[in-house]
């Protein structure tokens, strides 16, 4: 049985512990971004609801490249929302973090 940890597409948190909301598709394929708690993430992102967005691996977000960096770039950065992916070790807090979403960028172009 899996944890309900690793079914979750994300969890949301403010860094001053405010607020917390875990997210969670389950029954949904994270092969598009049609997904009830991915869009009510992405709302509540536009809100500015919470300024970082932690998922265990990058699939949990998408499945597609193309869908994680509009999320990343078009969705996250653009609200000033940090993202984390425990097992990649991907942070975009970090220098090396925004650095990475540039070159997968480029490569995506």
């Amino acid at each position: 049985m899996r944890s309900k940890k690793t079914n979750s597409l994300a969890i949301a948190t403010s860094k001053t512990g405010a607020s917390t909301k875990i997210y969670t598709d389950g029954g949904f394929s994270g092969s598009n971004t049609k997904r009830p708690a991915l869009e009510q993430l992405i709302k509540d992102a536009k809100k500015k609801l919470f300024d970082t967005v932690l998922v265990y691996k990058l699939d949990r977000l998408s499945r597609s490249q193309k869908d994680t960096l509009y999320l990343i770039e078009d969705i996250f950065l653009e609200n000033k929302i940090d993202f984390v992916s425990l097992l990649e070790n991907f942070d975009t807090s970090t220098p090396f973090g925004k650095a990475v979403v540039g070159i997968l960028s480029v490569l995506h172009s």
